[in-house]
């Protein structure tokens, strides 16, 4: 098996919690993205019982930089009390949280530690605003020489006071995601009515999963100055394909093809999400009970010509062969929904032998996916997207209801920005 230590010890995934998710703005407006990682980290330490003496190490990570916050894992060890706890920071755009995961993991597998949390965390309620490049450099200049200084501001107009806009695009194109992801529409053939299918599946799923208690039991209520925030605030139950067809596409007209609305693309999110993982033999030393144990991961990146969006594609052929597994195997598939017309095209592309010849070396494609085992309990574009919590989110939910299901192998695939892709497979306890 591919992560398996040199003493023949599995890496476990114990167990996980996140906060509710709230749109940017929203209850959680008032929570930093410190405020949220020191929140969910102390809650599951507690439940579980765990000690900063046991926790070998912190991996927690923000897609987001903050430069308040440069060290977000240390920052968290240290508001906790946990002054001795090895801890640091990772990025993987929108699959950060899953990086965390798999670093802990390298140091379970290599002995350096037996007991991790790791995850991530995100308020896009709370982005620090960059000043303009004039702003900014008046403001280098009054520290430096006040009397310079002073003369570059009063030459600032109001329009060099505002702070530009913090803009979600990739820098190698200037384009942003959801620009890209009509790019891969288009390719691919995705349909209006199938990306729209496809948000509705994930509201209604999500929805279903609140009322039967499944979200809710992994769901911790968090403590904000405003009062106490219980419940994730995106999901809407009352969704249909009527509804969603009267929204008008948001990054390209509809007479022109555009797909992408924002009923199914992913909101801006603030949350935090993590999970504990542990050795074999930690488990059994500290009568922790896992309930998934990592099969395999893979971390890819590509041409961002051969579609920015289309990581979970390249990725998750290489987890499932490291897992020694096919797609065939897996009994609950959850893909990351940045938005739901790249969902679209990243099942068209999994099931495309012409695109794993050309594209990807392969003989034939791995094969998609089926909508009965995808996304069981909701994806992005219902719960919401926090760039850095999405992976230990989407790892908790589909580690939680494997075991509801008794689905022995899940999987899961994510897209991340700067053309990357992450997946991993889970084997249930």
């Amino acid at each position: 098996m591919f992560p398996l230590s040199t003493s023949g010890q599995r890496i476990a995934v114990v167990d996980g919690i996140r906060t509710p998710f709230t749109k940017q703005g929203g209850a959680l407006r008032s929570m930093t993205t410190l405020d949220l990682s020191v929140a969910v980290v102390g809650e599951l330490a507690k439940r579980l019982e765990l000690s900063p003496e046991v926790i070998g190490s912190l991996v927690l990570g923000s897609a987001m930089n903050n430069p308040a916050v440069p060290y977000l894992a240390r920052e968290t060890a240290i508001a906790l009390g946990w002054d001795n706890v090895n801890a640091y920071s990772a990025e993987t755009a929108c699959a950060t949280s899953a990086r965390t995961v798999a670093n802990a993991a390298y140091e379970l597998l290599s002995g350096e530690a037996e007991i991790a949390i790791a995850g991530g965390a995100e308020s896009m309620s709370n982005l620090q605003q960059l000043a303009s490049r004039k702003a900014g450099a008046a403001s280098a200049m009054l520290a430096r020489k006040p009397e310079q200084g002073f003369e570059m501001l009063m030459n600032l107009t109001m329009g060099d006071l505002v702070p530009p806009a913090p803009v979600v695009a990739e820098p190698y194109s200037g384009l942003t995601l959801g620009e890209h992801a009509e790019e891969i529409v288009e390719e691919w053939g995705v349909t209006r009515e199938w990306a729209d299918e496809i948000a509705v599946r994930s509201h209604l799923n999500a929805a279903r999963a609140i009322d039967e208690g499944r979200l809710p039991a992994e769901t911790m209520a968090v403590q904000t100055p405003d009062g106490t925030v219980k419940e994730d605030a995106i999901v809407r139950a009352d969704t249909s394909m009527e509804a969603v067809a009267k929204l008008r596409p948001v990054f390209k007209s509809a007479e022109d093809g555009g797909t992408v609305t924002a009923a199914n693309a992913s909101p801006l999110t603030d949350g935090a999400s993590a999970v504990v993982l542990a050795t074999e033999r930690a488990c059994e030393t500290h009568g922790l009970t896992p309930k998934a144990w990592i099969r395999s991961w893979a971390f890819t990146s590509h041409a961002p010509k051969k579609g920015v969006l289309l990581g979970p594609t390249y990725a998750t052929p290489l987890a499932l062969e490291r897992a020694g597994l096919t797609m065939a195997d897996i009994g609950l598939f959850d893909m990351h929904e940045a938005f739901a017309g790249q969902v679209a095209a990243n099942l068209a592309a999994m099931d495309s032998d012409e695109w794993a010849q050309q594209e990807m070396g392969r003989e034939s494609a791995m094969g998609r996916p089926s909508d009965d085992i995808l996304n069981v309990n909701g994806g992005s574009v219902a719960i919401g997207h926090p760039f850095g919590a999405t992976g230990t989110r989407i790892i908790i939910q589909l580690m939680n209801e494997m075991q509801r299901r008794d689905v022995r192998y899940g999987a899961l695939a994510i897209c991340a920005g700067g053309t990357r892709g992450a997946s991993m497979v889970l084997e249930r306890v």
